[in-house]
């Protein structure tokens, strides 16, 4: 397949699926353009286990409690209006 430097090739199935953390064994059924579909709508499950370790880390380790205690939220009049309408 010859590419022209000016062109940019479309991503396989198997580098879409890749890119989004699947396994190369993930078994894909149905029609390209529903895989293609799919692919777009999953999440990246790598991505959202390091954020979820991060967010229990920074909530339950004491030494970043204690270096960013959480402070209350000051309610402005604005606040208070939208919660009475």
């Amino acid at each position: 397949m010859s590419l022209h430097k000016e062109k940019v090739r479309k991503l396989t199935l198997k580098e879409c699926y890749r890119l989004m953390g699947f396994s190369d064994d993930f078994k894909l059924i149905g029609s390209k353009g529903k895989l293609y579909n799919r692919v777009g709508n999953s999440i990246v499950i790598p991505m959202v286990e390091e954020i979820a370790k991060q967010v229990k880390e920074q909530l339950f380790n004491a030494n970043y409690a204690l270096k960013y205690p959480l402070k209350p939220k000051q309610m402005s009049l604005l606040d208070l209006d939208l919660l009475c309408t």
